[in-house]
């Protein structure tokens, strides 16, 4: 026996908030996309590559397929969501680590440069995946489970 109550029309309103921001975003990551079309990927700045990055994943942590989270009762559009939200913050924290460091530094190699910082960010990024998927299990199977009730586990 499942008893779910959901206020319409914040739900109508939660969709339309989520729906136009990421319309926003997609028309910006298109102007951007179309502003450096002409000019080779050899000439673009490192910040422009790393847009060129993290506005398609801004667009996913915007959580595209959120309204399926209303129409199917599974726990992989909750479970997407997650990590969908993990990979863009690791990847902008990679990018944060990644500028700081290469203004004092301007021999950028993928082993020496960037794998450091790659290790780094997979860890948080695993532990963030695992932790959401031990908050999902939880929650699927105990309806009265709260995360914050939970903390002592986390640590």
């Amino acid at each position: 026996f499942q008893f779910k109550s959901y206020n319409p029309a914040f739900t109508q309103i939660e969709i339309w908030f989520r729906f136009i921001f990421l319309l926003g975003t997609f028309a910006v990551t298109c102007w951007f996309a179309h502003s450096l079309r002409r000019f080779a990927m050899y000439d673009w700045s490192i910040e422009q590559k790393w847009m060129s990055l993290l506005l398609p994943l801004l667009l996913l942590y915007n959580d595209p397929i959120f309204p399926m989270t209303f129409l199917i009762n599974s726990w992989v559009p909750g479970m997407l969501d997650a990590v969908l939200q993990a990979t863009f913050l690791c990847s902008l924290l990679l990018f944060w680590l990644s500028i700081y460091h290469g203004l004092r530094q301007n021999e950028r190699r993928l082993l020496t440069f960037y794998m450091p910082k790659l290790l780094l960010v997979g860890m948080l990024w695993v532990s963030a995946v695992i932790l959401a998927t031990w908050q999902k299990i939880n929650e699927l199977q105990d309806p009265t489970y709260d995360y914050k009730l939970d903390t002592a586990n986390f640590y």
